[in-house]
């Protein structure tokens, strides 16, 4: 796309340490050929609790198209070797079944402790512009909830708490009335951290969303009886469909296997799939899994993310005799396209690779 804007450095021909990131308002990548890719964040990770354990969610975009997929790792270990790991490769236009991908996080909510009768927050669950059908809150325990008795062991304790919801406006006004979510209570003897995640449906509109202990926090030494406000989420309804592109949902289990930083360096082998050109049967039905610098050539200035050209604009006949002499010649093109720029200089990368130069004649683009 040549069309405004700045270009921004490219994450994939950089010495800087490679991992995902989010790169906001930047052109979705065009992989061609056979490639290492630490793929894009198609949506922000959120985390949740359940069973006392700590579950975050990532959803990636690989790129434009379809692609086979070679190996899916973490740094350099495949994923086969993480059982706590979970994901699916999702194809262009189908939808994501893993897991809810239109979630927001409140950075308002950070762990702030609840005390008795004294209402943590309102704090916004999710921005202006947008209706959730769906809110969480996170509540971590850091010490434990217990009473530690003469003899030496534990005994049961309870927390109890209230949390409510509010319907706002874009300003930030309240719209109703203040409703009871869910008022909880919960019980244990255990000195290990207890944490917990608690997802309530609501009628679609925006929030805000406050906490009340509802219990005495017992101070003595003896106890551990402390309620931390871990986080706040806001569920969107919505299709959970991506557009002509390939993502991959992953559901990571935190434990000891893997760190939060490796969680960060996902990386997978990919071929780009593309359709391939005949001048008997025409183009093909379906895509093939191709490193051929024709048919790079020929899906740049086809694609509606590239030149949106007819068929009648392009030297098909020409790519077809190159496709044949530079498979002969083993000549292939494995690159990406992560910044803007125009057709001609895209197809100009491409067709050095096999010592090729393209250029309008007519009309009609062609390459030598």
């Amino acid at each position: 796309d040549a069309s405004g804007g700045l270009a921004s450095p490219s994450p994939t021909y950089s010495l800087s340490a490679q991992g995902n990131s989010a790169r906001l308002g930047q052109p979705i990548p065009v992989v061609y050929g056979r490639h290492v890719i630490y793929p894009d964040f198609a949506a922000m990770p959120f985390a949740e609790y359940g069973g006392n354990e700590q579950y975050v969610y990532q959803l990636f975009c690989l790129g434009q198209g379809e692609f086979d997929i070679e190996a899916i790792r973490i740094e350099d270990t495949d994923i086969s070797s993480f059982d706590e790991i979970t994901y699916e490769v999702v194809p262009p236009g189908a939808p994501v079944t893993l897991f809810p991908t239109r979630v927001i996080t409140s950075v308002e909510v950070s762990g702030q402790e609840a005390l008795t009768g004294t209402a943590l927050g309102p704090f916004t669950a999710n921005t202006a512009g947008t209706a959730a059908n769906a809110l969480a809150i996170d509540i971590v325990m850091p010490r434990g909830l217990y009473y530690a008795t003469d003899t030496g062991g534990t005994s049961s304790v309870s927390i109890s708490w209230k949390v409510e919801a509010r319907a706002v406006d874009d300003s930030g006004s309240p719209a109703g009335s203040w409703f009871v979510l869910g008022t909880e209570t919960y019980t244990a003897a255990t000195t290990t951290p207890q944490r917990l995640s608690y997802r309530y449906a609501v009628t679609e509109a925006r929030y805000e969303v406050r906490l009340t202990r509802l219990d005495t926090k017992q101070t003595d030494s003896r106890y551990g009886h402390e309620l931390v406000w871990a986080g706040l989420r806001s569920y969107l309804p919505g299709a959970q469909t991506y557009g002509a592109v390939t993502v991959v949902a992953m559901r990571f289990r935190a434990t000891n296997n893997l760190s939060q930083q490796a969680s960060r360096k996902v990386n997978m082998i990919v071929t780009r799939r593309l359709r391939t050109w005949h001048p008997v049967s025409g183009w093909s039905a379906g895509t093939t899994a191709t490193r051929n610098p024709a048919w790079a050539i020929a899906d740049i200035c086809r694609a509606d993310y590239g030149a949106g050209l007819p068929d009648n604009r392009i030297d098909l006949a020409g790519l077809y005799a190159l496709a044949q002499e530079w498979d002969s010649r083993g000549d292939t093109f494995n690159g990406i396209f992560d910044r803007q720029s125009t057709i001609m200089e895209s197809t100009t990368q491409v067709s050095r690779a096999g010592r090729g130069l393209p250029f309008m004649q007519g009309g009609i683009l062609q390459v030598v």
